[in-house]
């Protein structure tokens, strides 16, 4: 698991955390990104998605 702060071009700002599965973690660890922007409060944005994480070097 990464956790990022990340900013924006609008002024935003917040959190992505990544989760990668590599080797053999517990069933209950799935892989996917989650972004908290603001201080994640109900009336801010939050979301998750899940699928496999790819990292590409550039």
């Amino acid at each position: 698991m990464a956790k990022l702060r990340v900013s924006f071009s609008n002024g935003q700002d917040g959190v992505l955390t990544i989760f990668c599965v590599i080797g053999s973690p517990p069933p209950s660890v799935g892989e996917g990104i989650h972004l908290i922007l603001g201080s994640g409060v109900s009336s801010e944005y939050t979301d998750e998605g899940n699928g496999f994480t790819i990292f590409i070097a550039i």
